[in-house]
């Protein structure tokens, strides 16, 4: 829920997502979203929360490498392996 107690962002974001659901089911899925939110913003604050829970979790989210690619790919007509 917004500020000033609208609801019209999510519900448009959630229509765009998912045309198809009827009123009923749309505020279903707005009150999993919310709930799944609150629920990963909970984990979140309690990982932070604890410095080692905090260290390991940094550790498991650390990217491992940069990326694989090593010029512009988006151009169709450039090769794609180095010459």
């Amino acid at each position: 829920m917004h500020q000033d107690g609208t609801k019209k962002e999510p519900e448009l974001a959630l229509r765009k997502l998912y045309p198809d659901l009827g009123p009923e089911e749309l505020l279903i899925a707005e009150e999993k979203l919310d709930e799944y939110l609150r629920f990963t913003m909970r984990m979140y604050e309690q990982i932070a929360s604890d410095p080692q829970s905090y260290r390991e979790f940094k550790t498991l989210t650390k990217r491992k490498c940069g990326s694989t690619i090593d010029r512009e790919r988006s151009n169709p007509n450039e090769p794609t392996t180095p010459t």
